[in-house]
């Protein structure tokens, strides 16, 4: 029988900032732990430094130029989405599932709504213009909510949405929590016996604004200094080098928090996935793109495409895996 397959992708999750790829913070135990049993690779490089092309590279197999969504709000080539990861497992026969969190990389919006059997998309509790599940019914929705006028008449519907969201006294954007109990909704639906699964969960933490609960927050800077969402999300790109150290450090550690906040996370949810799914799963766990915080740079996106941008993990564990070895290899 195939094994079942999960791919967790994290956003804005950058390697050297994991103390499973060395960072001297310790922001990654529980996927220490769990990577211990794997394999890791210590040279996996995005596609991209954001979103959008960076996921549609992951799915497709295929350079950006390749697949064609070289913008936010653009989509990949229909033999793209044809030929991807979730296309051939469909075809094979795979139950095909997938949790949405950052609408600009969601499947329905990117195209790839009938390769998925279920989707649980804008699992998020905050606005974003170009959500995920309307493209279910209205293909370019993403695209038209760039227009000025008619993002302007979307808003007021989308805000009064999760206004009245019971959810909404409870839930951040960026808990990843949210994300895993969709996932294990999904995972609980009736299937064929012996049926393989592919699930894809795509989670925006530790994606600015880099806030996390406690107990979380302050664990590497105690001070005072953007502790709430209105703060915490850094000037992106070069205006970043217009602040001084102290409060460059003070972005770091929140970062540094909220990775460590996704890391605890993760090991409810790989409970989730062994009791839903059992040991003949193959679990893989990556990113989008990285987050910069040197040469005066912020955020992501933009020009830059140095190693902290773009160098991003990539773990695997599952049956016949070879427990504890690190590859070099670059991919």
């Amino acid at each position: 029988e195939r094994p079942h397959f999960v791919l967790l992708t994290f956003d804005a999750l950058r390697a050297s900032r994991m103390s499973l790829h060395g960072a001297e913070r310790p922001t990654t135990p529980q996927l220490e732990r769990w990577a211990a049993g794997g394999v890791v690779m210590e040279r996996f490089y995005a596609g991209s430094n954001y979103t959008t092309t960076s996921l549609n590279t992951l799915l497709t197999a295929r350079h950006a130029h390749e697949h064609g969504a070289l913008q936010l709000l653009s989509v990949p080539a229909p033999e793209a989405r044809r030929e991807s990861l979730p296309a051939v497992l469909k075809a094979a026969g795979d139950r095909t599932l997938a949790v949405s969190t950052n609408p600009l990389g969601g499947p329905l919006k990117n195209g790839f709504g009938a390769y998925f059997d279920a989707v649980a998309s804008d699992e998020i509790n905050t606005y974003f213009s170009g959500r995920d599940g309307p493209s279910r019914y209205l293909r370019f929705v993403s695209v038209a909510l760039d227009n000025a006028l008619v993002n302007a008449l979307w808003r007021p519907m989308d805000w009064a949405r999760w206004r009245y969201a019971a959810e909404q006294a409870q839930h951040r954007h960026f808990d990843p929590a949210r994300a895993f109990a969709a996932a294990q909704r999904l995972l609980a639906a009736p299937r064929a016996p012996g049926e393989p699964v592919f699930l894809w969960v795509h989670v925006l933490p530790p994606h600015s604004p880099y806030a996390a609960p406690a107990p979380f927050l302050g664990m590497f800077d105690p001070g005072p200094a953007l502790r709430d969402a209105a703060s915490s999300s850094p000037p992106f790109m070069w205006e970043y080098g217009r602040l001084d150290e102290a409060r460059r450090r003070t972005f770091e550690a929140r970062y540094d928090e909220s990775v460590r906040h996704l890391d605890a996370e993760c090991e409810g949810c790989v409970r989730i996935i062994e009791r839903a799914l059992g040991p003949r799963t193959v679990l893989m766990v990556s990113a989008d793109h990285g987050e910069s915080f040197s040469h005066g740079y912020g955020g992501h996106a933009g020009p830059m495409l140095n190693d902290p941008l773009v160098r991003i993990p990539l773990s695997a564990r599952g049956p016949g895996s070879t427990a504890g070895l690190r590859l070099q290899t670059v991919a």
